[in-house]
C-alpha cells in the first residue's frame, strides 16, 4: 500500500513538473505574440480624436517621426500607442500626467526599438514621472532618470522635454533610459530575439576596445568618459547614434556600423524609414 502511494505521488510530481516546464516553454515562445494581439485590440479602443491628438504631438515634437513614410508613421504611432495604453504612468511630486507626457516618453521607446521585432519592454510595467530632477532616497544623488533591474523606470519630465527640443546635441533622456531597459529586458530572457544579447555583448567588447585605443581628443566626441562607467556606454552611444549620426560615423565608424547591426536601423537613412544599408561588423 505504501509503495502504491509513493508510486502515485512520484507520478503526480513528475506530471506537475512536466506541465510546469511545458507552460514555461509555451510562455517563452508565444507570450509576446499573445501580448501583441492584446495590444492590437486595445489600440482599436483608442478614439479617433485621441489618436489624432497623439499624432499631432509626434509631428510637432519628434523629428524622427516626421522623416518616416506614411507606413513608417503608422508603425511608429502603433508602437507609441502600445506604451501609451499598456503602461502605467505614475505621477511623482505632483507631476501631471498629460497626453504629451505619455506620448513623448512612449516615443523614446518606439524610436529606440523601431528596427526590432519586439518593442513593448514588458518587463517594465511602470513609468514614474517627476516634474524635474529627483532623488530616489537620501543616499542617492539628484538624477534626471533611472532604470532599475526590478522593472521600474523614472523620468524627469523637464529633461524628457529638453531632449526633444534640441535634436542635435546627442542628449535624449527618454532614449537613454529605454536603452538601459532594452538591455535589462534581454538579460531577463524576456524577448524572443535570442541573438540580440549575443550581438550586444560582442559589440560592447568591441566598443570598449576601440575606446581604450582612442586618443583623449577622439573620446571628447562623447559628453562623458564612458570608459569608466560601462553601464552608461550603450545608452550614451545610442543617444549620439540617433541625434548626431553623421558626426558619429566620422569619429568612430566601426562602432557606428556595429550599432546599425545591433539596432537594425540607420538614422542616416531617413528616406527608407531608417532601414540599414550595411551589415555590422566587429574588428
Amino acid at each position: 500500500m505504501v509503495d502504491l502511494f509513493m508510486g502515485i505521488l512520484i507520478i503526480g510530481i513528475t506530471i506537475s513538473m512536466l506541465l510546469f516546464v511545458a507552460y514555461k516553454i509555451f510562455n517563452f515562445i508565444f507570450e509576446d505574440h499573445v501580448l501583441g494581439v492584446t495590444l492590437w485590440r486595445r489600440r482599436k479602443e483608442v478614439s479617433k480624436f485621441d489618436r489624432a491628438a497623439i499624432k499631432t504631438i509626434l509631428k510637432r515634437k519628434v523629428p524622427y517621426f516626421n522623416a518616416l513614410s506614411i507606413g513608417g508613421k503608422e508603425k511608429f504611432l502603433n508602437r507609441v500607442l502600445n506604451h501609451y495604453i499598456g503602461k502605467e504612468f505614475i505621477s511623482q511630486e505632483g507631476q501631471v500626467i498629460t497626453r504629451e507626457v505619455k506620448t513623448l516618453i512612449s516615443a523614446g521607446a518606439a524610436q529606440l526599438t523601431f528596427g526590432l521585432d519586439f518593442s513593448f519592454l514588458r518587463y517594465f510595467p511602470e513609468y514614474h514621472v517627476y516634474p524635474r530632477s529627483f532623488k530616489l532616497s537620501k543616499r542617492h544623488p539628484r538624477m534626471y532618470g533611472a532604470t532599475s533591474p526590478k522593472g521600474l523606470i523614472w523620468f524627469s519630465w523637464a529633461h524628457v522635454e529638453k531632449g526633444y527640443e534640441d535634436y542635435s546635441d546627442g542628449v535624449n533622456l527618454a532614449i537613454h533610459e529605454f536603452a538601459h531597459a532594452l538591455y535589462l529586458q534581454h538579460r531577463q530572457g524576456m524577448v524572443w530575439e535570442a541573438d540580440w544579447l549575443v550581438i550586444y555583448e560582442n559589440w560592447m567588447a568591441f566598443a570598449h576596445s576601440k575606446l581604450r585605443n582612442a586618443s583623449a581628443q577622439e573620446r571628447k566626441f562623447f559628453r562623458r568618459d564612458i570608459r569608466k562607467i560601462p553601464t552608461e556606454l550603450f545608452p550614451v552611444m545610442v543617444e549620439e547614434f540617433f541625434e548626431r549620426p553623421n558626426e558619429f560615423v566620422r569619429a568612430f565608424p566601426d562602432i557606428y556600423v556595429g550599432l546599425v547591426r545591433l539596432m537594425n536601423q540607420d538614422p542616416r537613412n531617413a528616406k527608407l524609414d531608417y532601414r540599414p544599408k550595411m551589415r555590422g561588423f566587429f574588428g
